[in-house]
């Protein structure tokens, strides 16, 4: 996570990943998120996809000690994607002082609260809501 920083500040506006969600009659559009949750929310996909890359390698590795590299690398990935999914989430809420909303990004991170029930903290944490 020490290098947390550096990462971020190497994702360049053209290395952005836009959610492909878009407004449902529901929301309530509420700004648009800031460069550092953009960020936060690219560098956590790249990873997911980054550790999809290593498990499928892993699966087709016939190396045993490679195959475990890779495995220990993907956990590593997986791990790290979790956290900036959370720091993601916690950004969008501070920016908008929504910590009492069920809050959403779409396209283009519009942020959005609807006032569908907030999902409880069980399935916050396996990452089923925002």
């Amino acid at each position: 996570m020490k290098l947390l920083p550096l990462e971020l500040d190497s994702i360049s506006g053209d290395q952005i990943i836009n959610p492909n969600y878009l407004v449902e009659k529901d929301d309530h559009v509420v700004g648009t998120a800031s460069d550092m949750v953009q960020k936060l929310f690219t560098l956590g996909k790249m990873m997911q996809k980054d550790a999809a890359q290593m498990e499928l390698d892993a699966k087709f590795c016939s190396n045993l000690e490679e195959q475990v590299g890779l495995l220990a690398k993907y956990n590593e990935l997986q791990a790290k994607a979790a956290v900036l999914k959370e720091l993601f989430w916690i950004g969008v809420r501070d920016e908008f002082a929504l910590w009492n909303k069920s809050v959403g990004i779409r396209i283009d991170y519009t942020v959005v609260w609807n006032d569908k029930d907030e999902m409880p903290p069980i399935a916050r944490m396996f990452g089923l809501g925002g």
